[in-house]
């Protein structure tokens, strides 16, 4: 829970800072690659490459699958309008 929420927590920070969509949903994928990434090496002894690529494709595939176009549609909507 700590780890996880800290990768969130990393995510949304630089994601806040982010000008485009498409970097702005990159860091989430980063920083939940490399952190549960680490935490699953050390937990269950997984091998960390492969662990931190699976985390990332997955965390890729809910941000650019569902994420980015899900943000397209709410501003073209203008219910998110950015400053």
């Amino acid at each position: 829970m700590v780890f996880g929420s800290l990768a969130t927590l990393i995510a949304a920070l630089l994601t806040r800072k982010s000008q485009n969509i498409f970097i702005a949903a990159f860091w989430p994928v980063i920083s939940n690659a490399i952190i549960i990434g680490l935490e699953l090496y050390y937990l269950i002894e997984v091998p960390l490459i492969a662990t931190c690529l699976y985390v990332g494709l997955g965390e890729a595939g809910a941000c650019y699958l569902v994420g980015v176009p899900l943000m397209k549609v709410l501003e073209k909507r203008e219910i998110i309008i950015h400053e």
